[in-house]
């Protein structure tokens, strides 16, 4: 019996245990294993290996709720913490947004197999990938530093109605900065659903390539200059476009800077964003937490805003009342979300975008990315690890790193050009997207660097 069948079966006998207790019940079960390797200065520094459960459990009786969470489901060490919730909903004020969970329907997940031992989880096989790059770097007199890790997670959730919920996905990462002895860094990252798949020597030499064309970068002047994002900055962009535009309680209280914008065009026409749990890249969930079917969403068409995520809470308040599938774990202070988004691919790769460019900035990646102005999502944050001026197609020089401050919204209305290749990257402050590189007209600097 793999962990997570374990888990499986105690959470069924949790559920047979608190049905004892309260007539309605909801228990979710979240388990995250990640096994990292991490380097730095060409020498392996650290192996960490973390495993961890999250069990929440909500009792209901007429719209009264009473909820824990515990890191374990132990009978010993649930019943009392179920006694206290039964014992709170005595007390507790109706909820009128309790979801009602849908009966008997039950996702199954074929590749719920087990978050245990399994083969991408070998510290040497890791430490034979990291070496290989290390030996690669320092062939050219460099330094290195990054992760390599496999992460896994698993979802299941149970409703007394008969809802019966599983799913689980596996992930690695390599992420890897390289630089010079004075500085001079670059940097590249892959993310595939297991290591194999992961292009070791491609990103090494990336990342070295990297490096070495960033030295003897050039301090420009503050001001706006046309910028080729490469996928890895594009992620900065779409995380606050997605927790701030496509909030749907914002939308509702009048917060949103897409506010009573349905049905307008709000970005550039080459614009389409989807939230699809099914494309090849991402690893969604095919349910939300109310044991809803999670429906693929086209929020931006064409630059046309279209749609927003919903659960029942909201679908109440702004359409006819049906939830699209992206509900939270109740209860959720932030509302519905998109967890899997993606910005659909243009016509041309980034190399033809790049050869096809004239005094233009290409960047790396961005750091330290932040909200400014919710109103019309401005950011502001720093190039990292690469910035270069572009001159008749070709890389002229190194360019030194400049902070950025600008508006999500007029990024993403000044649009020349997306490039066919997608990749799935993560964002600096977390989540993951589905993102191809973005030629844009203008980015706006206001802060120089001496590095």
């Amino acid at each position: 019996m793999t962990m997570s069948t374990l888990l499986q079966s105690q959470a069924l006998s949790l559920m047979n245990l608190a049905k004892s207790y309260a007539k309605e019940v909801f228990i979710s079960v979240q388990e995250e294993r990640e096994d990292l390797t991490r380097f730095g200065e060409n020498e392996i520094t650290q192996n960490v290996s973390k495993h961890t459960i999250e069990v929440s459990v909500t009792v209901a009786r007429d719209g009264r709720i009473g909820q824990f969470q515990s890191n374990s489901l132990d009978p010993e060490v649930v019943r009392p913490l179920l006694e206290r919730a039964v014992n709170i909903i005595e007390y507790a004020p109706k909820d009128p947004d309790y979801p009602v969970f849908p009966q008997s329907v039950v996702f199954k997940d074929s590749s719920f197999e087990g978050l245990g031992d399994a083969n991408d989880g070998d510290p040497a096989l890791r430490a034979k990938k990291i070496v290989s790059h290390i030996r690669r770097c320092e062939s050219q007199k460099l330094l290195t530093s990054g992760i390599l890790s496999d992460q896994s997670a698993g979802t299941y959730y149970l409703h007394s109605g008969g809802t019966n919920a599983a799913y689980s996905s596996k992930r690695s990462t390599f992420s890897t900065t390289v630089m010079d002895s004075a500085g001079h860094s670059g940097w590249a990252m892959a993310t595939e659903k297991n290591l194999q798949e992961i292009n070791f020597e491609e990103i090494s030499s990336i990342a070295i390539e990297k490096s070495i064309l960033s030295r003897n970068p050039k301090s420009f002047d503050c001001k706006e200059y046309p910028v080729i994002l490469e996928p890895s900055a594009v992620t900065d962009l779409l995380l606050f476009l997605n927790y701030v535009g496509f909030s749907t309680q914002s939308y509702v209280e009048d917060r949103s800077p897409l506010k009573r914008k349905l049905g307008e065009k709000v970005l550039h026409s080459l614009i389409n964003i989807y939230d699809d749990h099914t494309h090849p890249l991402h690893a969604g969930m095919p349910f939300d937490f109310e044991g809803a079917s999670r429906e693929r969403l086209t929020l931006i068409e064409k630059g046309v805003f279209k749609t927003l995520p919903l659960d029942q809470k909201y679908a109440k308040k702004i359409s006819n009342g049906q939830s699209n599938g992206h509900a939270l774990p109740y209860p959720s202070s932030g509302g519905p979300m998109c967890l899997n988004l993606q910005l659909a691919p243009g016509k041309d790769s980034l190399s033809t975008i790049v050869a096809g460019a004239d005094r233009y900035l290409l960047i790396t990646h961005l750091h330290y990315t932040n909200l400014i102005d919710p109103n019309d999502i401005t950011i502001t944050g720093t190039t990292r690890d690469g910035v270069y001026w572009v001159e008749k197609g070709k890389i002229v020089h190194a360019v030194k790193n400049m902070r950025f401050t600008d508006s999500v919204l007029r990024l993403l209305n000044v649009v020349e050009a997306i490039s066919s290749d997608q990749v799935y990257k993560s964002a600096f402050f977390g989540g993951g997207f589905v993102v191809p590189a973005l030629k844009l007209s203008g980015l706006r600097f206001t802060g120089k660097t001496d590095y």
